[in-house]
This record gives structure tokens, C-alpha cells and sequence, in this order.
């Protein structure tokens, strides 16, 4: 009887053994910890999804916080100080978190001073004697700017602007001021520049909105 040749094992030529052992020992001791990996992955995936929906939410209450700002810039404009105060409460109760809070505020100091100076000054050195932060300061400044260009007095309100950099959190109202006053002054090609640097904010829609409204 011919003897059987016996069967080569299953391996091909270019198999590394090594290599291959390796990480069949990376996998089994993987394999340990698979219900934390999954959950690690998990977890993740819900971080993800609760970043993008909160970003989402915040962009819309953003945007509908713009849009009472600008109803109350219209109001302003228009001398209609009873619906802008309205609108102005409105907001102090819905929005006052946002940045723009400090845009509302102005309006409504504005509205005031107009109709008792002397009691808007009191108010404006009790705010500026509890500032005790940078960022705080910074939007007195800008403020403070604002009741300058009311006066006329635009060459000293730029001045104060010019400080407010990009590091506080109000340079982007101080900017759209800079570029207002400096648009009356005739400076045209400076004031273009920095309302078209403000249309591209389009998470500030206000602010966008008045920008492009200028070029």
C-alpha cells in the first residue's frame, strides 16, 4: 500500500508567524476591556451629538436675540422711546445673558439721558465705581465712546475705541462704532474695511446686519 505523503499545514510562504502572534495577543487582551472600549466609543458619539445640538440651540437664541436688538435700533432711530424701552425690558428679561446686552443697555442710557441727563450721569459713575474686571472696564470704555460721539466730540471717542482690542469681549460693538464715526468723518475707505471685516460675523447678526447695511 502507498504510503501517505503527509499534507503541508495552511501557511503561506510570506506569512510573518511572529507578526501575527503579536497581535493576536494585542487582541485578546483587548478583548478584555471590550465593553469599556465600546462605552468609551459611546459616550463619545452622545458628547458629539450634545456639543452639535447645543451649538445649534445656542446660534438660534443668538439670532432671535439680534433680531430684538435691531427692532430696538429701529425703534431709537425712529424717536419711538416708549415701544424702544418696551422692547429694551423685553430683552433685559429674555437675552440679558448675550453680549448684546451691553448694546441694549446703551440704548437705553441714551433714551434716559435725553430725557434727565443729570440722573444718567449718577447712574453711569455708580456702574463705573463697581467695574472691577478688564473685560468690564472695556465696555464703560466703549460706552463711554458712544456718549462721546453723541456729543460730537468723535475724535476723542475714536481715541478711547482705538484701545479696545480683539482680547475683549465687546471689540466687535466697539469696532462697528469705529467704523460709524469714521464713515461720518468721510473716511471712507477705513470705514468700508471694517464693515466688511463685520458682515463675515454672521453669528453676531446684529452687528452683521448694520455692517452691510454700510457697504
Amino acid at each position: 500500500m502507498e504510503e501517505k505523503k503527509p499534507k503541508d499545514l495552511p501557511f503561506d510562504k510570506d506569512v510573518d508567524l511572529e507578526f501575527e502572534y503579536k497581535v493576536f495577543l494585542i487582541l485578546d487582551k483587548i478583548s478584555k476591556y471590550k465593553y469599556f472600549i465600546i462605552g468609551f466609543f459611546v459616550a463619545l458619539i452622545v458628547a458629539i451629538v450634545v456639543f452639535f445640538l447645543y451649538k445649534q440651540e445656542k446660534e438660534a437664541f443668538m439670532n432671535e436675540a439680534s433680531k430684538v436688538v435691531y427692532k430696538i435700533k429701529l425703534a431709537y432711530e425712529n424717536d419711538n422711546d416708549a415701544k424702544a424701552l418696551s422692547l429694551i425690558e423685553d430683552f433685559k428679561r429674555n437675552f440679558a445673558e448675550t453680549p448684546y446686552i451691553k448694546v441694549v443697555l446703551a440704548y437705553e442710557q441714551s433714551i434716559k439721558k435725553n430725557k434727565n441727563p443729570l440722573e444718567t450721569e449718577n447712574i453711569n459713575n455708580e456702574v463705573k465705581n463697581k467695574l472691577v474686571t478688564d473685560q468690564l472696564k472695556s465696555g464703560y470704555k466703549e460706552y463711554t465712546a458712544f456718549l462721546l460721539h453723541e456729543k460730537k466730540q468723535d475724535d476723542q471717542a475714536l481715541g478711547i475705541l482705538g484701545s479696545i482690542d480683539d482680547k475683549y469681549y465687546n471689540s466687535i460693538s466697539a469696532k462697528l462704532l469705529t467704523a460709524i464715526i469714521l464713515k461720518k468723518q468721510g473716511d471712507k475707505e477705513s470705514s468700508q474695511a471694517i464693515f466688511q471685516e463685520l458682515s463675515q460675523k454672521k453669528l453676531f447678526r446684529y452687528f452683521s446686519t448694520i455692517a452691510n447695511e454700510n457697504l
